[in-house]
């Protein structure tokens, strides 16, 4: 018969069941992924649009900038008393704003409404590297409701 001792069994087993142990995990260091959110404030809703393109229209460039620009969070508060009120711009390209109604009533317009409506001119209208686009959309007012508003992207 055989007699075994414990080291000679226990490297006995080593050589007979060799398996790969697991990989240990680092809990001390998570992989994560991050993403930035941006605030997006909207206070308006479908626009009308109209091409108001001509040889000296903003440049497209600049109305880009312009809306990456005002990308982080906001809005404007606006009074249709104040008639056309730029209120933003960058380079060539101003947009503005002024109640298309005789009411006598703030409104607010937000960041991601202007990005909006400057993209979606770009895409409909921009002709030789440049643009320009007014339309009428309903917009918030401070009270409840909403009250309509001629905007334009314009030189």
């Amino acid at each position: 018969m055989f007699k075994l001792t414990a080291t000679a069994l226990f490297v006995a087993s080593v050589l007979v069941g060799t398996h790969a142990a697991p990989a240990a995990i680092d809990n001390r260091s998570p992989v994560e992924t991050f993403e930035t959110l941006v605030k997006r404030t909207n206070h308006c809703y479908d626009s009308s649009f109209e091409n108001r393109w001509r040889a000296s229209a903003p440049l497209v460039n600049d109305c880009r900038i312009l809306a990456s620009n005002i990308a982080g969070d906001g809005d404007w508060t606006q009074s249709t008393a104040s008639g056309q009120r730029q209120i933003a711009s960058f380079g060539t390209c101003h947009f503005g704003v002024e109640g298309a109604e005789t009411l006598l009533v703030s409104y607010r317009v937000g960041n991601q409404d202007v990005i909006d409506l400057i993209n979606d001119s770009i895409n409909r209208f921009q002709q030789d590297g440049r643009v320009a686009a007014r339309g009428v959309m309903p917009c918030d007012q401070i009270t409840p409701g909403t009250v309509r508003i001629l905007w334009g992207i314009y030189e």
